[in-house]
């Protein structure tokens, strides 16, 4: 007959294998192979990166009649491709930002003029479409292409 304690330590190899067996066959990640996820990470809020704009902005416009409406295309293709920016959702910062594109000596006094009628604007009450609608009014009355048939 074998000896107590080699029985012993034999009923528990046997109990250890068991388990081991029975986690395996129990652990979903072994069943999913090569289509496991690893656990999402949890992030806090101040470790996000904040959303940050994507894609070309518009050319820089000098005062070209002819490119006015190509610059206003490429500009509302820009603000629709970072929608979810949160500056961009402001109409004021639309429109300064717009600004920012439009250099030259031509430009320049309507540039001036136009950023000085922001800058008066209370960011938080005047903040609605009437700002950028009367942007590109605006823009439109000083830089349509009077040649371009409609």
């Amino acid at each position: 007959m074998e000896n107590p304690q080699e029985e012993e330590e034999t009923q528990e190899e046997e109990e250890t294998q068991e388990e081991k067996e029975t986690q395996e066959e129990e652990d979903p990640q072994e069943e999913l192979g090569h289509l496991h996820r690893p656990q999402q990470q949890i992030w806090t809020f101040d470790q996000l990166d904040p959303i940050r704009p994507i894609g070309s902005p518009p050319s820089i416009f000098h005062g070209d009649r002819a490119l006015a409406d190509n610059f206003l295309n490429e500009l509302n293709l820009y603000f629709q491709v970072n929608w979810a920016v949160p500056n961009y959702q402001s109409y004021i910062t639309q429109a300064t930002f717009t600004l920012t594109y439009i250099k030259g000596e031509e430009v320049a006094g309507w540039v001036r003029g136009f950023g000085e009628f922001l800058h008066v604007l209370d960011p938080v009450n005047d903040n609605g479409p009437i700002v950028w609608e009367h942007f590109l009014d605006s823009f439109h009355k000083r830089f349509q292409d009077l040649t371009k048939e409609n």
